[in-house]
């Protein structure tokens, strides 16, 4: 069967780059797809709420559409409008094709910088079919190193959904080879082989301004000591493999990194807590050792001298006999709640 355009319809018609075609047309979303051709229908600088009104999306996924135009040129901004790159509009028709090779370069960490503050929606990145991919591999050598690479981290051979996804954080989000693969050994480090789990964490650090190899170097270091103290903690404590909450958490980072103090002191303060309350309790323990760290103790040598632990009761003794500085403690954190 034929099919033939209705032409009667170009009474009012709009022009459309033959790059988003013939370089494009595999690559890019239905969102995005929609997101351009409603900029290139107006002809004027629109800003994402409008087209989010278009078409009946929150316009922070809008905003992730666009990203991938401004990534490759066609569209850029200027404060929190919108803009179709004119130059590029009216001189494509007089370009040769371009190989989609240039859709897979990675943007240069300088370029990546500009969008630290962009949202990553992994729902809205296109999906490309085995041999689209294996194409675009085969185009790219930097790529094809990459899948390779990736491949000996995770120890398996990738599917044609892992290498969709690759090549989506490879091409539509921009990022570097040497960044997605630090990613990929992070995951692997703490066993996550999903790809999916190693996508969303791609994101989720690009959200949050991690997009260059050295900014995801110094952030994994930050997380393996997260984890490292974290860990630490849970044996202290007896506490197993249970998670963690917020102000846990926020609790276990103040003790490592703004009271300086080693385990063996913070499972000090974790001994004197369950003596005086019967249990164990993240507020006093940091109490206690807030209390330490003001009095300039920095080992449990100096801690037990200066504050000797909770004696045990006597038969005739109805109370406990504890040192001043824990007798104050365990008011104070009386008093609070």
């Amino acid at each position: 069967m034929e099919y033939q355009i209705n032409y009667g319809c170009f009474r009012s018609a709009f022009a459309v780059p033959v790059s988003v075609v013939d370089e494009h047309i595999r690559l890019c979303g239905a969102l995005q797809l929609k997101v351009l051709l409603i900029l290139l229908r107006h002809n004027e600088p629109m800003e994402a709420p409008a087209s989010a009104s278009c078409l009946n999306l929150p316009a922070a996924e809008i905003q992730d559409a666009l990203s991938y135009w401004i990534a490759h040129g066609l569209v850029y901004e200027t404060g929190e409008h919108a803009f179709v790159n004119e130059q590029k509009t009216s001189n494509s028709a007089s370009q040769p094709v371009s190989s989609p090779v240039k859709n897979t370069e990675p943007i240069h960490e300088k370029e990546l910088a500009k969008g630290e503050n962009r949202v990553v929606l992994v729902s809205s990145k296109p999906r490309l079919s085995r041999q689209e991919a294996l194409d675009l591999i085969a185009q790219d050598g930097k790529l094809a190193q990459l899948m390779q690479e990736i491949q000996q981290a995770l120890g398996k051979p990738l599917s044609s959904a892992d290498m969709d996804t690759v090549v989506a954080l490879y091409s539509y989000y921009g990022l570097a080879a040497d960044f997605i693969l630090m990613v990929v050994y992070y995951c692997h480090s703490i066993g996550k082989n999903n790809m999916r789990y190693i996508e969303k964490t791609a994101a989720g650090w690009v959200n949050d301004g991690i997009d260059t190899y050295d900014k995801a170097e110094r952030h994994i270091k930050f997380l393996t000591e997260k984890n490292c103290h974290e860990n630490q903690v849970r044996s202290a404590f007896g506490i197993g493999d249970r998670k963690l909450g917020p102000k846990e958490q926020k609790y276990i980072n103040s003790w490592f990194n703004e009271y300086h103090f080693d385990i063996a002191m913070i499972r000090l303060a974790y001994e004197r807590t369950v003596d005086n309350i019967g249990k164990l309790s993240f507020p006093y323990i940091d109490t206690i050792l807030k209390s330490w760290h003001e009095k300039g103790y920095r080992t449990p040598k100096e801690a037990i001298e200066e504050a000797p632990p909770v004696q045990a009761p006597s038969p005739t003794s109805s109370s406990y006999n504890i040192s001043d500085l824990e007798r104050q403690i365990f008011d104070n954190f009386i008093t609070q709640k």
